[in-house]
């Protein structure tokens, strides 16, 4: 590295002391030649620098390399670019998706600190023992379609996906509430009537 340095430093001065005098057609293209290579060799020294960067290898690894990359879906890779880059991403595979991300990480768009912590944090949850439905204790239900009431979007997409396997379980829920329910009601359909009075009674209870 030492002598890569010495050499730069030499071009360098050369080229401040006699650059003005130089010109013609052989010059100008070498020139040319040169400034392309210089080009790719500053993005190769950008991308080295990044990659040291707090957080940059363990992030780099749990979203390419890690067994735990397939619960990083294109859920999860939205949720993250909005919150460290601001704005979402474009919408292909999920893997594009975690490339996409580390390239403007790398490009200094975002810390690569926080985005590691966040997701660390997401895994944690999703990796976390399953809750089983209180399903014989009709006062817990109830509690439960309050506490329901009261998540986020996010929150409650996470609750739905990994408390509730399937439509029984969410009309259990509904009638210990006393939620009247439609015949052959569908489970999008289900999920959106609970959430709506869910909601609706949370917000009772804090602002009766």
């Amino acid at each position: 590295m030492s002598d890569l340095l010495k050499q730069l430093q030499t071009v360098t001065d050369a080229l401040q002391k006699h650059g003005p005098n130089l010109d013609g057609p052989v010059w100008n293209k070498t020139v040319a030649t040169f400034g392309k290579a210089l080009e790719k060799f500053d993005s190769a020294l950008q991308a080295s620098i990044q990659g040291t960067a707090p957080g940059m290898r363990e992030l780099e690894t749990l979203l390419t390399k890690s067994s735990d990359k397939k619960l990083l879906d294109e859920s999860f890779i939205t949720k993250l670019s909005k919150e460290i880059l601001g704005h979402k991403p474009e919408k292909t595979t999920a893997s594009k998706m975690r490339t996409d991300f580390l390239k403007e990480i790398k490009s200094g768009n975002g810390s690569a600190k926080k985005a590691l912590a966040y997701t660390q944090d997401f895994l944690h949850t999703a990796k976390a023992p399953k809750q089983k439905l209180p399903t014989k204790d009709d006062e817990a239900l109830r509690r439960e379609w309050t506490r329901l009431g009261g998540l986020d979007d996010d929150q409650l997409s996470y609750e739905v996906k990994n408390r509730y396997s399937g439509v029984s379980d969410l009309k259990l829920l509904a009638k210990a509430s006393g939620l009247p329910l439609p015949k052959g009601i569908a489970k999008p359909d289900l999920i959106k009537l609970i959430v709506t009075n869910a909601r609706r009674v949370h917000s009772h209870i804090l602002y009766p």
